[in-house]
């Protein structure tokens, strides 16, 4: 995934880590709800829309009780379309 990639989800990423997860817009496609995923706490988390399959996928906080904002903390990936 490109630095551009990651820009499109930066919005998307502040809301979750924000605690705002209703009605979360595909930066691409513009469509609503998407799916978050959390595959346990301090890991892998997959945020992808449904309807255009983009998706980013990584570490990131997205717990507002986790403190700052929804930076790497370990590899992100992303692609779909």
């Amino acid at each position: 995934m490109g630095d551009d990639d990651f820009i499109y989800w930066q919005d998307v990423l502040d809301e979750i880590a924000a605690g705002r997860r209703a009605q979360l817009r595909c930066p691409f496609c513009q469509t609503a709800g998407l799916a978050i995923t959390e595959k346990g706490p301090g890991t892998t988390t997959r945020i992808e829309c449904a309807s255009c399959r983009h998706f980013i996928e990584g570490r990131f906080p997205i717990d507002p009780t986790a403190g700052g904002g929804p930076t790497s903390s370990g590899p992100i990936k992303g692609g779909g379309g």
